[in-house]
């Protein structure tokens, strides 16, 4: 197999090119800095949140620090089962950064 040359050595540029070159969703899963990454440059078309109703009171962000405030809108909520919900959200029609 050839190793990809493009992208830059960063995984935003790989990602962008990834995008533009498959018509296949791309899924990252438990990855702070690369979802971080990913969110900086704008290139989340979606995100899938798995809620359960459990509260843990403590632990690692589950954006990480500096992510900024991302206004986003919901497109499905659904019962996967009694204790687990699908949550979909797309970025807000203006891309979702605030800056706030």
């Amino acid at each position: 197999m050839e190793q990809y040359a493009g992208g830059g050595g960063r995984p935003a540029g790989f990602v962008g090119d990834l995008k533009r070159l498959v018509a296949r969703s791309i899924l990252v899963f438990g990855s702070v800095a690369l979802s971080m990454a990913l969110m900086n440059a704008n290139l989340f078309d979606e995100y899938r949140l798995g809620l359960t109703p459990v509260v843990l009171g403590r632990g690692t962000k589950l954006f990480g620090e500096g992510a900024g405030r991302r206004e986003l809108a919901l497109v499905e909520a659904r019962e996967i089962t009694p204790n687990l919900l699908l949550l979909r959200y797309a970025p807000a029609s203006d891309g979702g950064a605030t800056g706030r």
